[in-house]
């Protein structure tokens, strides 16, 4: 159940709560990994944002455990992850409107709670049930329930429950897990239909994350497909071959051939690199700097630029 887990950054800083700035489980994970196992994979489509010391030193407590960086702008998984924080997000402004607060950070185990009770169609049940075959416990305040609970349990306490609970935990996770392969299966069958495979040589066209052009840039880069190979493709365009490989649903197949592989340099370059225009926008950097950007290491004012609010979002900059 628990063999790849995602990780993810919600931004709240609009909506700061104390010091609490962002919703991040880096912090939970000892709480996690210790209550219910280490998984074999912790994947995080944010790029290296997670790449950091908290992370590694807990991760390395469990040397079976890897660390997976997906593409931080990949269309696919990135638009998977913004619907499901949208859930999240949405769960909480309920919880905070119906409790009358604002500390949305009392408000997290709630609605982590309220989103393990949802209905998965991926599994075909709650995440909860799938987790401890059984329905997830309601949110409310009655003393009876503990006292009755308890009595069910000390009845139940019995070598023969045991057997139908952990016969009951086999079929509960074989049904999930055959269920997920449908999912994925499905899936799969509807990629295939809606994009063809690109045939190497011809023309693709490429999108441009915002984050990486500046606003007069080109929203595309044309390139040519070189090679094909287990599902994603190298591409090269007229400035070199572009440093990563792309999935088909990253690029569209252009109906003309405006390129040639022959006409095209060997060396690498990045989708960054390449998008680079005349009017030498690369898209927004970050400067981070915690000295209202005064001094020198600030790396707008070092290349003589003007801060704008995408380089640093909430901090101070005198560099404006």
């Amino acid at each position: 159940m628990n063999y790849r887990c995602q990780i993810d950054l919600i931004d709240m800083q609009a909506d700061a709560d104390g010091t609490y700035k962002f919703i991040l489980v880096a912090y939970e994970l000892i709480d996690i990994f210790t209550t219910f196992g280490a998984p074999n994979i912790l994947q995080s489509d944010n790029g290296r944002e997670f790449a950091n010391q908290v992370v590694e030193e807990v991760c390395s407590m469990w040397p079976e455990l890897k660390i997976v960086h997906g593409k931080p702008r990949h269309s696919q998984s990135q638009g998977s992850v913004e619907c499901a924080n949208q859930d999240i997000e949405n769960m909480l402004s309920g919880w905070l409107h119906e409790n009358k607060t604002e500390r949305w950070s009392q408000g997290l185990r709630f609605v982590q709670l309220m989103k393990n009770r949802a209905y998965h169609s991926g599994i075909k049940k709650t995440p909860y049930e799938a987790m401890f075959v059984q329905e997830g416990p309601e949110c409310q305040n009655d003393n009876n329930s503990a006292s009755d609970t308890v009595a069910k349990d000390s009845k139940a306490d019995t070598a023969e429950h045991v057997e139908r609970r952990t016969a009951a935990f086999k079929r509960t996770r074989a049904g999930a897990k055959e269920a997920l392969t449908q999912q994925a299966t499905k899936m799969l069958k509807l990629s295939k239909e809606r994009y063809r495979d690109a045939e190497v040589g011809e023309t693709v066209r490429i999108p441009i994350p915002d984050v990486d052009r500046a606003r007069a840039d080109l929203r595309n880069v044309l390139g040519v497909v070189l090679s094909h190979t287990d599902g994603v493709y190298e591409i090269v365009t007229h400035f070199g071959k572009l440093n990563q490989l792309y999935s088909r649903n990253q690029f569209t197949i252009c109906t003309d051939q405006f390129l040639s592989a022959n006409d095209v340099p060997g060396q690498k370059i990045s989708l960054r690199a390449r998008s680079a225009s005349v009017t030498g926008g690369q898209g927004f950097e970050r400067c981070m700097c915690k000295t209202d950007c005064r001094t020198s290491r600030c790396s707008c004012k070092t290349k003589a630029r003007l801060c704008t609010s995408k380089r640093h979002s909430s901090l101070s900059c005198a560099n404006k």
